[in-house]
C-alpha cells in the first residue's frame, strides 16, 4: 500500500494477520489518530473530510478504530500464539504529505506486540526522498527492486514454511 494504501493494508493486516505473509507500505498513512489530531500538519484540515476530525465528538473514536498503529492485534488469539507477516515500510524524510514518524511508531507498535516473534519488522526511511520517488530513473529501479525481492522472499519462505 502506498500513502493511504498503506492505510487500508495496515487496517486490513492488523484485522486478519493470519492472510498475508507479507505486508509492503510506501510513505504509508498508519497513524491517522496522530497526525489527524494537529491542524498545523499539511493536507491535515484536507484530510478531516476524508478521515474524521479526531477533534470533534465521536470523531477521535472512528479515526482511532482505523488507525493501523493504534489497532495492532494481540500476539496470541484464544491464547494461541500468532505471528504477524513479515513488514517492510518505506517513508521519506522529505515527505510533505505523510511523516516518515508514522511508519516507525507502527512499527514499534508492531514489535512491541510481537516481541516474542521473530518475523522482521523493517523501516527503511527514504533519507533524500519525498512523498513521490525519485526522479532519478536508477534511484526507482532500486526502490522498486528492494520492493520485488521483499515481496518474493516472503513468498518464498511462506511457500518453505507451508511445505
Amino acid at each position: 500500500g502506498r500513502s493511504a494504501g498503506g492505510l487500508l493494508v495496515g487496517a486490513a493486516a492488523n484485522a486478519r494477520p493470519d492472510l498475508f505473509c507479507a505486508l509492503l507500505a510506501s510513505v504509508p498513512f498508519v497513524d491517522p489518530a496522530g497526525t489527524l489530531q494537529d491542524g498545523n500538519q499539511p493536507l491535515t484540515v484536507n484530510e478531516w473530510e476524508e478521515f474524521g476530525n479526531p477533534n470533534e465528538v465521536g470523531g477521535h473514536e472512528s479515526v482511532l478504530a482505523v488507525s493501523p498503529v493504534q489497532t495492532v492485534p494481540a500476539a496470541t488469539d484464544n491464547g494461541v500464539a500468532r505471528d504477524f507477516p513479515r513488514t517492510l515500510l518505506l517513508p521519506a524524510l522529505n515527505d510533505a504529505r505523510t511523516g516518515f514518524w508514522e511508519a516507525h511508531k507502527y512499527a514499534d507498535a508492531i514489535r512491541s506486540e510481537f516481541s516474542a516473534s521473530d518475523t522482521p519488522v523493517l523501516v527503511l526511511t527514504d533519507m533524500e526522498g519525498g512523498h513521490f520517488r525519485s526522479a532519478d530513473p536508477e534511484k526507482r529501479a532500486q526502490q522498486r527492486a528492494l520492493e520485488i525481492g521483499f515481496v518474493v522472499d516472503a513468498l518464498r519462505q511462506h511457500n518453505a514454511e507451508s511445505g
